[in-house]
């Protein structure tokens, strides 16, 4: 085939020349055109699977083969973990993202203990500053999170705002403890500062007192001396004017303390009713102009305690008086004891009935019936009476006895006497009686169990006058009461002439309780010496004759 000619371009432009194109060649350019896409995407699809399986396969060399110390330890100091063999750019990145992640975690924890311990330290009520707290914080933060931005930014911003978070939770700690202590430094100051005004603003009212300062000029020195606690500022600082209403209240005080000092100068008023009377007119002397600025309330309280310094006045006359009766009763119930010992001297009988009456622990009356006195017949049953008086309290003084003394023997009535102003002689008396069955006993009692009140009484007397040697020192003593009643209680449970008595009485009683057992009457309950069998009904005079021969027996043996 002979060979085409060639054509040069001549550089002559010409006019686009209309493009052929037939149906089939369009189809076989589309289906190009398809084939193309298609095989782009399948190497799209493949690159993608290629770096998930590599991405897949970086985080699961760091799961599996986590960074050991010494590698995190490196990253800290580096910004970049050591490179592992073999690994491509995607298998390095996502192992760098998970070792970030796991180095992250570390550091998180590391950063928490410092700031548990930081919370600790502010918690603890020391002193906090919280601009400084606030610097190292950014510090700490700032410092921890550059390493994991080597690493991997995206897993660093995480952190940072994790970190951030905690430290704010601890910044806030730090400010409220720290307004706290700002508070409490401030409070303390005030309250010192309220005790130290206090002498002052008296040291003002002496000085205005003195000079005769003009009240409005004494009232705007005062309002000088607590403006520290009453201006804007200082009521701020306080969260409120507690300092102020204080301040406030210790001007009153001393105000108030100033006029109660007045009104206890003697100079003043001689005496608290004299002192009250010029407090109600109004008249304080210099320091009227000091009570009239107070206001109504105030004034109150001073009369209330000026009434009530007139009531402690009163009350205090009242105790020294009660304590020098219960001095002169204790000293008169020893002057008793000494004026009731048998071996007394006329003279000093004298002078105890004298002073006695001079500490009125006697009346005149009683002092003359002592003087003088009256000796009676024996009667137990009023000595029984009087003496359960005695034990009730009824009975204290020695002239509660004086209206007796003509019906009392003088043995009955020293006895009686002795047991007002001696307890242990009362105890003693108290026990003799329980002995005779007459505790208790103030009506009718038996004629044996007076007659052995009598006799132990006897006994008991002469007791006290024996002397005994005594148990620890082997020196001869007069015996106490409780020694000396228990002596006679001994002595004549033993006497044989009291047990035959004793014996004889009860068979008396026997025979009596018999016959009316036997008779199937009824008997008087009385006491067998006080039975009158002639007024009993229904006894006959034989009855009676063998009954009052049994009364007969009882009485003969008493």
């Amino acid at each position: 085939m002979a060979d085409l000619p060639r054509y040069e371009n001549s550089g002559v432009q010409y006019a686009d020349l209309p493009r052929l194109s037939t149906a089939l060649q369009q189809a076989q350019i589309q289906g190009y055109s398809d084939l193309s896409n298609q095989l782009d995407k399948m190497t799209s699809f493949f690159n993608d699977q290629a770096a998930t399986a590599a991405q897949k396969a970086g985080l699961k060399y760091a799961i599996d083969l986590p960074p050991s110390k010494e590698q995190l330890e490196i990253a800290k100091t580096t910004g970049v973990m050591p490179k592992v063999e073999g690994a491509g750019t995607i298998f390095t990145e996502a192992y760098n993202k998970a070792s970030a992640s796991i180095l992250g975690n570390e550091l998180q924890v590391a950063f928490q203990n410092r700031l548990s311990e930081r919370l600790i330290q502010i918690e603890s009520g020391g002193e906090v500053d919280p601009e400084k707290l606030k610097k190292d914080l950014r510090d700490d933060i700032d410092g921890t999170v550059s390493v994991l931005t080597a690493l991997d930014p995206e897993t660093s911003i995480k952190y940072r705002a994790s970190m951030a978070t905690l430290g704010h939770t601890a910044y806030a700690s730090a400010l409220k403890v720290d307004q706290k202590n700002r508070e409490l430094f401030y409070s303390a100051e005030q309250e010192q500062g309220l005790i130290n005004i206090k002498p002052v603003i008296e040291n003002v009212i002496k000085a205005y007192t003195a000079i005769g300062m003009p009240p409005d000029e004494l009232e705007s020195v005062l309002q000088n001396v607590i403006q520290p606690f009453t201006n804007k500022s200082s009521i701020l600082l306080a969260g409120g004017n507690k300092y102020a209403i204080e301040a406030y209240k210790v001007v009153s005080k001393a105000k108030v303390g100033a006029v109660l000092e007045k009104l206890s100068d003697p100079t003043f008023a001689p005496t608290t009713g004299v002192a009250t009377q010029k407090l109600l007119k109004g008249d304080l002397g210099e320091l009227t102009g000091i009570y009239n600025s107070l206001d109504r309330d105030t004034k109150n309280n001073i009369r209330t305690e000026q009434m009530k310094s007139v009531s402690d006045v009163k009350k205090l006359n009242d105790d020294i008086a009660a304590e020098t009766k219960d001095q002169n009763r204790v000293k008169g119930n020893v002057l008793t004891i000494e004026f009731l010992q048998p071996n007394i001297t006329p003279k000093r009988r004298k002078e105890i009935i004298t002073e006695l009456v001079l500490t009125d622990q006697m009346n005149l009356t009683t002092a003359q019936e002592l003087m003088k006195p009256k000796e009676a017949a024996p009667n137990p049953v009023l000595e029984v009476s009087l003496y359960e008086q005695i034990k009730r309290g009824s009975i204290t003084r020695l002239d509660q006895l004086t209206p007796y003394l003509g019906k009392l023997s003088r043995s009955q009535y020293e006895s009686l006497a002795r047991s007002t102003v001696d307890e242990s002689y009362r105890k003693s008396k108290e026990a003799l009686n329980n002995e005779a069955g007459l505790i208790g006993i103030t009506m009718n009692p038996s004629a044996d169990k007076i007659k052995k009140a009598q006799d132990l009484q006897t006994r008991f007397e002469a007791q006290l006058q024996t002397q005994i040697k005594d148990p620890a020192t082997g020196v001869l003593r007069y015996q106490t009461p409780a020694e000396a009643s228990k002596a006679a209680i001994e002595s004549y449970s033993t006497d044989k002439i009291v047990v035959d008595k004793q014996a004889k009485r009860t068979e008396a009683e026997r025979k009596v309780d018999s016959f009316f057992e036997k008779t199937k009457k009824s008997k008087p309950n009385l006491p067998l010496d006080q039975i009158d069998f002639s007024k009993v009904q229904g006894l006959s005079s034989d009855e009676v004759k063998l009954l009052n021969k049994a009364k007969k027996d009882y009485q003969d043996n008493l």
